[in-house]
């Protein structure tokens, strides 16, 4: 392996950029780890030096750092991935430290996944939810096992939103309507589904008002 080059990435910490097996991969380290290690561009790390690095620094590092983002908000394995890879992790470290911080449940797209589902299935739709799920690199079946498992209804949902969407908005007034229809609509939910519910909560107010 050769070390390609080495950048600055912050006031303190650099980017060890370096060749693996033909891929070109990178690891963040102090000065004082490149001194330690003997680190500089042009220079040859061998295999030993290189697991050496990640049992040494690179794997605690990115636990401490997965604990430290993970504090802050809940992230799918995907999310947590991608973050470290912004941190200029190897591929390696990456697929160890997801494994441990599996193995002692901090991360678990079930959990996530159950309560996105929770959250969310006040306002949105199966199919929207499962669309959002799947953006952040929760697989189909864990995203259709937790959806099943639960109680999320469209039609409870579509109703109690726009209930409360339109608590205030006179439907009769046809701009209303269609802004409540794209509202809804945008929100995952079918339009004949919407159609059907906005023109049930439309013939309410007009009895209410009569």
């Amino acid at each position: 392996m050769e070390i390609l080059q080495i950048e600055k990435s912050d006031r303190y910490k650099f980017r060890v950029m370096f060749t693996m097996e033909g891929q070109e991969l990178s690891m963040p380290l102090y000065y004082s780890e490149l001194r330690r290690f003997h680190i500089s561009e042009g220079a040859v790390l061998e295999d030993a030096l290189f697991d050496r690095i990640c049992t040494e620094v690179l794997y605690k590092r990115a636990v401490e750092r997965s604990q430290y983002l993970l504090g802050r908000k809940n992230y799918t394995v995907a999310e947590l991935a991608r973050k470290l890879r912004e941190g200029y992790y190897p591929e390696s470290v990456i697929t160890h430290t997801v494994d441990k911080l599996k193995e002692y449940h901090f991360l678990d797209d079930c959990d996530y996944a159950t309560s996105y589902i929770a959250y969310k299935s006040q306002t949105k739709s199966r199919r929207r939810i499962c669309q959002e799920l799947r953006a952040k690199g929760v697989s189909q079946d864990v995203v259709e096992q937790v959806l099943e498992e639960s109680a999320l209804s469209d039609e409870q949902a579509l109703l109690k939103l726009a209930t409360k969407r339109c608590k205030s908005a006179d439907l009769s007034d046809q701009s209303v309507y269609c802004r409540q229809m794209r509202y809804l609509l945008a929100h995952g939910f079918v339009y004949e589904d919407v159609s059907r519910v906005l023109s049930d909560i439309r013939r309410c107010q007009a009895n209410n008002y009569s």
